[in-house]
């Protein structure tokens, strides 16, 4: 933790963001100045539940090592103690370095005014982002609108970068849902875990590529709401959410159909 200060020179904590397990926290490099986002686990009071918490934490600093070293995500820079009882796995911002402004595809869906070209890149970062996870032999499992975050590039174009990996899980050992029966009927009227495929929603399928490919079209059919009801991304994302796995579009045709829009 020496070698972190606050972002602000005159300190206060800046929270990119919180959920059940984690908070994610801005900070600088003491000696580099960059910016450094770092997700703080509290650890129990438990001894065992706490080198249980550690062992999960451990997971997924390999993971982050791994995953990090392509450029389509965060660089992972570290695990460290951020104080008692408390650990954090420290990662490349992604955001602006100046002021800590982090925009996720939410908030950019919301909020920017872009044109169909500059919505045809962003979906095509996302995924060829979620193809190179697919190549080191990973599945992403949660990717979400708030699960994706947007930054600028230095030819001032807004790129799209998936980022928490908490539910990252091998191709051959998948994430399971198992909902009960009463979340099984809220998934039915879309109350609940609407991001989530149907075979593994409510078969108790383990998670697959196609899964991913169906979180992936959730994803481009409001990135095409967002884009004044883009027919083209509406197409993609109603095609790859379909109930059956096969009738899915692959990662690479999703590649090809955008690639060939611009």
């Amino acid at each position: 933790m020496d070698d972190l200060k606050p972002f602000h020179p005159g300190g206060g904590d800046v929270i990119l963001g919180s959920g059940v397990s984690a908070t994610v926290q801005l900070f600088r490099h003491e000696v580099t100045n960059e910016p450094i986002a770092v997700k703080i686990f509290k650890l129990p009071d438990d001894i065992q539940e706490m080198n249980e918490k550690m062992g999960h934490i451990a997971e997924e600093a390999g993971l982050l090592d791994i995953i990090g070293r392509n450029n389509c995500f965060p660089s992972y820079l570290g695990c460290l103690e951020t104080s008692l009882g408390y650990v954090g796995l420290a990662m490349g911002f992604v955001g602006d370095p100046a002021t800590g402004e982090s925009w996720t595809l939410a908030r950019g869906m919301r909020e920017l005014v872009l044109s169909t070209k500059e919505w045809y890149q962003l979906a095509l970062d996302i995924t060829i982002s979620l193809g190179q996870m697919h190549g080191m032999g990973y599945l992403m499992n949660d990717l979400k609108e708030d699960n994706c975050l947007l930054r600028k590039t230095r030819t001032g174009r807004w790129e799209a970068v998936i980022v928490d990996f908490g539910l990252v899980f091998p191709q051959a050992s998948p994430f399971f849902c198992y909902l009960s029966q009463q979340e099984k009927e809220k998934y039915r009227r879309k109350e609940i875990y609407t991001h989530i495929a149907p075979e593994c929603a409510l078969d108790d399928q383990g998670t697959t590529i196609m899964s991913d490919v169906f979180q992936l079209g959730r994803v481009l059919k409001l990135m095409g709401v967002a884009a004044a009801y883009n027919d083209e991304l509406n197409f993609i994302g109603t095609v790859c959410t379909q109930k059956s796995p096969l009738k899915r579009m692959t990662i690479r045709e999703i590649i090809e159909y955008l690639e060939c829009l611009m």
